[in-house]
């Protein structure tokens, strides 16, 4: 994964270098916390330094579930900039409250008609991150994953409770 744009003139010589077959764009850049990076910029960088490496299956950035500007209204605005992208799927990340929400972004991910790579999938951070919520949602939510045939690959990233909430 390409995390931001530090560096990222190198990214054809270390993708070359590390042995990988796939790339993975920005982390986050619907973030501030994170990438930070405004869907113009990225549609610059993804164009003019992920194409040359095409055959890595490039995927858009890893953007978040939040709402406008952020999430998949900001990779809309990416992909309203990057027309000549070449694009082999989308990376998304979900934190949320229940199923319902969950399986409403899977939809609306769906918009886009391009694999879906869910590479972060968790609960919101205090609400429902006790044991036996837990227990309730995996299952819920894999038959989700595993019913949408657009969804490529998908990953747990964990359960967070900061003692606050």
């Amino acid at each position: 994964m390409q995390w931001g744009s530090g560096g990222i003139e190198d990214i054809v010589t270390n993708f070359a270098a590390s042995g990988s077959k796939t790339i993975l764009g920005f982390n986050e850049p619907d973030n501030g916390d994170q990438a930070n990076i405004d869907p113009v910029t990225a549609a610059s960088c993804e164009y003019l330094l992920f194409s040359p490496i095409k055959t890595a299956n490039p995927s858009v950035p890893a953007v978040t579930n939040g709402g406008a500007p952020s999430g998949l209204a900001w990779l809309q605005d990416f992909f309203g900039n990057c027309t000549v992208c070449e694009l082999d799927g989308i990376a998304v990340h979900w934190y949320g409250g229940w199923t319902s929400d969950f399986q409403d972004f899977v939809t609306d991910a769906t918009a886009f008609n391009l694999p879906i790579y869910m590479t972060e999938i968790g609960l919101s951070w205090d609400q429902y991150a006790t044991t036996d919520s837990w227990n309730q949602f995996l299952p819920l939510a894999l038959q989700i994953l595993d019913n949408e045939p657009l969804m490529a690959k998908y990953a747990f990233f964990g359960a967070f409770y900061d003692g606050t909430g």
